[in-house]
């Protein structure tokens, strides 16, 4: 577990194992949660299910994860940045662990990171799989549902907007009292914790977020998609409610030659933590493709 720095942030990662390289890259947006996790993680700060579920890859390769900048124990962005950036970190981290080429898994928004880092530099990138994702989850071009990201979209969208305006500190005393409470299942001790902070440390993380998903905003890679050379899976669970099924078809019908896998009932996080998807993932990380595949 080390910090990195990466360009224009100082990046947290995680090596583990030998053998192929594979490289996560999670999903999430930046902000106050992911920070609580990784601070309050009982051994590896993992920051979603998928992270943790896919460790057990370091058994027979070496499985690189890491915090994307803005999130968990990574710093900070000191200014705006697009996807572009976010790929860039991703190969310089490869560059930093001497890695030339890579098996890449991205999920949710983690997987148009790793979709930009495929088709800006095709070369570091092996095998492309592709989770829960799709090629332009917060476009206004709403082409495929977007389920639960629907209201979240509308926030982030018009709190960006407003970030703009009238500046970060505006746009935090509108969402404050929101970003101090907690639903019913928020983990053991963040209320406390997010009570503990200053506002202008949580005025931080919450411009954490906006610039997060500011990078997103808009992008929508789906002309390019065609240029993917590199073999590509591409997993969804028919239960996802945060990024419906529609995005990955989506994805599958337009690289041609990539490999598609339903798990009808998975949902969203935990696709990549049941047997099914992580032995799906583990054969394709071996050359032998993505088992059990549907038909789309």
């Amino acid at each position: 577990m080390s910090h990195v720095p990466i360009r224009d942030v100082d990046l947290y990662y995680q090596s583990e194992g030998e053998g192929v390289p594979i490289l996560f890259i999670h999903g999430g947006v930046a902000g106050p949660e992911p920070r609580f996790h990784a601070l309050h993680a009982d051994g590896a700060p993992r920051l979603t299910t998928p992270e943790a579920a896919l460790a057990v890859l370091a058994r027979e390769a070496r499985f690189v994860s890491y915090h994307r900048r803005g999130h968990g124990l990574s710093g900070v962005s000191p200014g705006a940045y697009r996807i572009e950036d976010l790929a860039a970190d991703a190969g310089a981290l490869l560059d930093h662990l001497d890695v030339q080429q890579a098996v890449v898994i991205g999920h949710s928004l983690g997987g148009m990171v790793a979709l930009q880092l495929a088709l800006d530099a095709p070369n570091r990138v092996a095998r492309l799989c592709l989770a829960s994702t799709g090629a332009g989850l917060l476009s206004s071009e709403d082409r495929f549902g977007r389920g639960n990201l629907a209201h979240f979209y509308a926030n982030v969208s018009s709190d960006v907007a407003l970030s703009k305006t009238a500046g970060l500190r505006s746009a935090f005393e509108a969402r404050r009292e929101g970003l101090r409470r907690t639903s019913e299942r928020a983990p053991a001790g963040m209320a406390e914790w997010l009570a503990s902070l200053h506002d202008d440390e949580l005025c931080a993380m919450y411009g954490a977020l906006l610039r997060d998903c500011e990078a997103f905003l808009e992008v929508d890679l789906s002309a390019r998609l065609a240029e993917l050379r590199m073999p590509v899976a591409v997993i969804h669970g028919g239960a996802d409610r945060w990024v419906p099924i529609a995005h990955g078809r989506h994805l599958h019908e337009s690289i041609a030659h990539a490999t598609w896998l339903e798990l009808p009932d998975a949902g969203h996080a935990n696709l990549l933590d049941r047997a099914d998807g992580l032995l799906a993932v583990a054969r394709f990380v071996r050359g032998d493709g993505a088992a059990g595949a549907r038909a789309a």
